[in-house]
């Protein structure tokens, strides 16, 4: 059973540990899952992000074959896991006492416009999507104003605000303080109802034997997003991330990281060997040279957010860094997201499949979800005269 994970932030230098951790003898995954096939040192299983069953302790297991790790130290680097609701809730339930209790966490974040930006451009540079990061931002917060809208936990996050900002504008000690605690506990939960529609229960278990821990789905309190996967927009509300990985294991089992600052704020060497404490695995290589970058590739025009619809990201999102700061008062701030470069237009873009009569509200008449390879699971739509090709994700509701 996996003990160490890298959950995240996808797009936030996860693939730059795992490769410092590979040279530490470290092991992935053999094989990603629901795939059959058996691979070599996979980086990411997949197993607790794309569950649509029960989650089973053996199955997970069989996704790392002892023979091919000498080390015995398997590391589950999924950055999807942080951004799915359910991961912490199945592999808590998969887990027994003493080895929930030994798991170890590395998140790093990454400012969430920037994390944006960098995830469509990627999606665009493998082939996985043809939509521009600008043409497919406009579709996510369309999304995303139809997720929240008229949503009594939106109303209630933003009653919490002016305390959160009154606690982050405090003093350190003031900052740490259990009413500046409390303050941040009750704006992320709401940020969760807002996000999942629901509440996930933490459940504990015995001392269980191995062979009498399984598995089982998680326990909610509500009607939860009908979806592996949260809207689009929401993989960059960390507030809500966080509070479910900390409803099922403690906050000292997690290395919080910015991405932004993890290499400004000390030496190279320190801060790879901080996470190699913290996942309890021993220097084995030299550690100098390691870091890779994960950063946005050079923006050009046709892959830059118009700025109109920057500034929209970064009003969604700066409420919620907001939480993040109260939830984590040690944690540096990220860079404004103005650090991001946006193309100044007066053009209205027009986003309809339709390419006569098009409407101004941008109607999406027929949207798929794609493979890898880019091919509609259920074929093309009838009467519909181009395909919209989203980056891979789950199907999801959009408001015209």
């Amino acid at each position: 059973m996996p003990l160490r994970f890298l959950w995240g932030a996808q797009k936030g230098g996860t693939t730059g540990l795992w490769d410092m951790l590979d040279l530490h003898l470290a092991c992935g995954a053999n094989r990603r899952f629901p795939s059959p096939d058996v691979l070599r040192n996979e980086k990411e299983s997949h197993y607790l992000a794309s569950l649509k069953k029960t989650p089973n302790r053996f199955d997970y297991i069989r996704t790392y074959l002892l023979a091919e790790c000498a080390s015995h130290c398997f590391i589950d680097a999924t950055p999807d896991n942080l951004m799915v609701p359910f991961t912490a809730a199945r592999l808590h339930s998969m887990m027994t006492s003493a080895e929930a209790a030994r798991a170890r966490f590395v998140v790093q974040l990454r400012e969430p416009v920037s994390r944006q930006v960098s995830f469509l451009q990627m999606e665009s540079r493998i082939g996985k999507s043809y939509l521009s990061v600008e043409h497919a931002s406009v579709i996510y917060l369309r999304e995303w104003m139809g997720h929240t809208h008229g949503s009594s936990a939106l109303k209630a996050v933003k009653a919490e605000m002016p305390a959160v900002r009154a606690c982050n504008a405090a003093d350190a000690s003031t900052r740490k303080s259990a009413e500046c605690a409390r303050v941040a506990t009750i704006a992320a939960t709401f940020t969760v109802q807002l996000v999942l529609k629901c509440i996930i229960l933490p459940f504990g278990h015995g001392d269980q034997a191995v062979g009498e821990v399984v598995g089982r789905d998680p326990v909610t309190i509500g009607n939860c997003y009908p979806s592996n996967y949260p809207p689009f927009l929401a993989w960059g509300v960390y507030a809500a991330q966080l509070h479910w990985l900390r409803t099922h294991f403690s906050r000292s089992q997690i290395l919080l990281l910015n991405m932004h600052t993890a290499l400004t704020s000390r030496s190279p060497n320190e801060y790879l060997q901080e996470i190699l404490d913290h996942l309890q695995i021993p220097t084995t290589a030299h550690l100098s040279g390691l870091v890779h970058s994960n950063s946005a590739s050079p923006a050009q025009a046709g892959d830059m957010l118009n700025c109109s619809t920057h500034s929209q990201l970064s009003a969604i999102f700066e409420p919620y860094n907001e939480i993040l700061y109260a939830m984590e008062p040690e944690f540096d701030r990220f860079p404004p997201a103005s650090d991001v470069p946006c193309l100044h237009t007066h053009k209205q873009a027009v986003y309809d499949t339709e390419e006569e009569g098009a409407s101004s509200r941008g109607q999406i008449h027929s949207v798929h979800r794609t493979h890898r390879g880019g091919v509609p699971e259920d074929g093309p739509a009838k009467g519909s005269r181009k395909l919209i090709m989203l980056p891979h994700m789950p199907p999801s509701r959009f408001v015209p």
